[in-house]
């Protein structure tokens, strides 16, 4: 019997995830020349039923948005309000070569505000189970990197280590995105080499990000 996948969407998890925003070029190293960087809280807020399916709304900074997601057997569904489409968010049983295929029926991302009309699909290149947060965790690796170098990897029960939102990549003025901290229970678990769960700034010349690692760091 397969064992249980431990669960992502939990009132009593919370992603803080940081936004890079480089209006001006967004080809510089990464990110010598951010203008400024704003962490999104994210929570799971109250129970939303959508034709006879159980959701939760996806709250951001404690405000609700038009996301809901719900899970089942490894595999998490957002469903848009906007767009009153469900699709696959995440998809936890994926193995090594697998192909997951990101959904075009709605591209908008829970956790701030922006779109993937990048990425259509990511292959499996690693999977590995991993003591992270306190628990052994399927670790899922992807052929994707966002343009900060981070490596698009997700953690069973946790998401994406680009944050929330299973990848980051738009067509804006958003230089990328980063998991700095994934909170359970009030404990907290740094990703990405950070040390704060807010690292909202405003035109800091000399920002740099720290060295990017998969690993976290407990508190």
């Amino acid at each position: 019997m397969a064992q249980p996948f431990l669960p992502m969407i939990s009132e009593d998890h919370a992603w803080s995830i940081d936004i890079y925003h480089e209006p001006f070029d967004p080809g510089c190293e990464i990110c010598d020349c951010c203008s400024y960087t704003i962490t999104e809280q994210i929570t799971i807020g109250e129970i939303v039923m959508v034709d006879g399916k159980t959701y939760n709304r996806v709250l951001r900074n404690e405000a609700g948005t038009s996301c809901l997601v719900r899970e089942e057997n490894g595999l998490i569904y957002k469903y848009s309000e906007t767009t009153e489409v469900e699709v696959l968010y995440y998809d936890f049983t994926l193995d090594l070569g697998d192909t997951f295929f990101l959904p075009l029926e709605d591209q908008e991302y829970c956790s701030w505000e922006g779109f993937n009309n990048i990425v259509t699909e990511m292959e499996v290149i690693n999977v590995s189970v991993q003591n992270i947060a306190g628990e052994d965790r399927k670790v899922i690796e992807f052929d994707h990197a966002n343009e900060l170098g981070i490596e698009a990897t997700w953690i069973e029960g946790i998401g994406s280590v680009l944050g929330f939102d299973p990848i980051s990549e738009t067509y804006d003025f958003t230089f990328g995105t980063a998991l700095v901290c994934f909170t359970d229970n009030g404990i907290v678990t740094f990703f990405n080499g950070a040390t704060s769960c807010d690292n909202t700034t405003l035109n800091v010349s000399d920002f740099e990000l720290p060295e990017v690692v998969l690993y976290p760091n407990p508190v």
